[in-house]
């Protein structure tokens, strides 16, 4: 689910959070959209699954290309 936060004044606050049977992630929402994105790290030991959740709460369709780099190289 998205959603667009339109706040009137002065002041406002919005967080997100991503449920999941592992845990859940409460962070700030995004004040704006960005063209890049970085995250600091991701949990790959063994049977370990990395998640990144992404929405889009506009009409238009997105493309959205990843890139992980690892100790090898990008892929």
């Amino acid at each position: 689910v998205s959603a667009v936060v339109e706040i009137i004044g002065s002041q406002g606050s919005v967080e997100q959070i991503v449920r999941h049977p592992a845990g859940d992630a409460v962070v700030l929402c995004a004040n704006h959209p960005e063209t890049d994105w970085y995250f600091a790290d991701g949990f790959t030991g063994a049977d370990s699954i990395e998640q990144i959740v992404m929405t889009n709460p506009y009409v238009d369709a997105t493309v959205v290309d990843i890139t992980f780099v690892t100790a090898d190289a990008e892929r």
